[in-house]
């Protein structure tokens, strides 16, 4: 005869010391109830345990549901006691740590030997500038005319000012030779320092790619304790976060015809989202109005007036009819292949309309479960 048993459990967010015997459980999702913020999830482990102490472990768990909201309960062929209940989340990294920490290394070493590299350039340029000023000063001074003095035969002395034209173009294009070379060091420079910032942008995208991927997951581990040999199953419900669900409404009016009453039909739907990582398929599904983390008076209910046209407010006229037009040989064949058709359709089975399953409706007070 199989017991039912349940627990006032220890909860912890840490491990309790090891216990005798640690089995991976594998765990599936048996039921959820999903409310407007969050979702209340039962998952199933079956059991087979020996006599002695177990520690079940459900590595399958959503990582953001409410250490608070564990609660375990289970049926059993013999007696079970649950002692408590531990959580805490894994994290894993994707790569090897050491070997990440080689190539940022490397990728470091490049980026200072770049940096090192723009320094040297900077005073390059810093040089470069200064001599370009220099030649520019001294061209500026050779085309400033010679003053040249002489003295008459009456012994007066004249100044004149003379520029040497052969001397000047000689000078001078020894001095656009030099600010050429100078400019194009100048500019070689400036490529070189744009192609090292990107160099170092794209080292330190690498570097930051480099950050070993982490996935974590919630580990729940069940301590258990059997008097004797036992078949049977553990739930395990928690509330998670990452869901929710919202009505929306579709409104059908049926115009009447004359001497009938309008039908108004409205259905009620609703969308459920959950972004938990889990996959729900193939589980039963309550939606429930409640609020668990919200307050607990009852909703203050506003109005939502529908105003329904009615057929004379339109401008409804009937038209008159349009008479045929007179058919051709081809029309009149396709009519009768019509007809006979029709006549052949009326006679096999009829069709059968399909219809909309509906959720059940369960009443709590102020609250309303539908049942998928």
């Amino acid at each position: 005869m199989k017991s039912k048993f349940f627990a006032l459990l220890l909860v912890s967010s840490a491990f309790t010391p090891a216990f005798a015997d640690d089995i991976k459980s594998v765990s599936h999702i048996d039921a959820v109830t999903v409310y407007p913020q969050g979702a209340d999830v039962v998952r199933v482990v079956e059991l087979k345990l020996e006599k002695g102490d177990h520690t079940l472990l459900l590595d399958d768990v959503a990582g953001d549901f409410d250490p608070q909201s564990i609660r375990v309960e289970g049926v059993g062929d013999a007696s079970l006691e649950i002692t408590s209940v531990d959580s805490k989340i894994i994290t894993l990294t994707s790569i090897d740590v050491s070997e990440v920490d080689a190539k940022r290394k490397s990728i470091l070493e490049q980026i200072q030997t770049l940096n090192d590299e723009s320094l040297a350039l900077d005073q390059s340029a810093a040089d470069a500038n200064a001599q370009h000023k220099f030649w520019l000063t001294l061209l500026d001074k050779l085309l400033q005319p010679a003053t040249k003095t002489t003295t008459t035969t009456t012994n007066t002395t004249e100044t004149e000012k003379t520029i040497d034209a052969m001397q000047i173009s000689t000078n001078v294009d020894l001095i656009n030779t030099r600010l050429a070379g100078i400019s194009k060091i100048i500019h070689d420079v400036d490529l070189r320092k744009r192609a090292i910032e990107k160099l170092v942008i794209d080292l330190h995208v690498k570097e930051q790619e480099l950050a070993p991927e982490q996935k974590s997951h919630t580990q729940i581990a069940v301590h258990v304790s059997a008097a004797a040999p036992l078949t049977g199953a553990v739930k395990v419900s928690y509330r998670i976060s990452g869901a929710g669900w919202q009505p929306f409404y579709d409104a059908k009016l049926a115009i009447p015809a004359k001497g009938e009453k309008a039908k108004l039909e409205i259905i009620r739907r609703a969308e459920v989202m959950q972004n938990t990582g889990e996959v729900w398929n193939n589980v039963a599904m309550t939606l429930s109005t409640a609020r668990p983390t919200g307050s607990t008076a009852a909703p203050d209910l506003g109005e939502d007036p529908i105003q329904i046209a009615m057929a004379e407010a339109l401008g409804r006229v009937e038209l008159p009819p349009v008479a045929a037009a007179p058919m051709l040989e081809d029309d009149k064949a396709k009519a009768e292949a019509g007809s006979t058709f029709l006549a052949q359709k009326q006679t096999a089975k009829p069709d059968v309309m399909a219809i909309q399953r509906q959720a059940v409706i369960e009443m709590a007070g102020f609250n309303a479960n539908y049942v998928i």
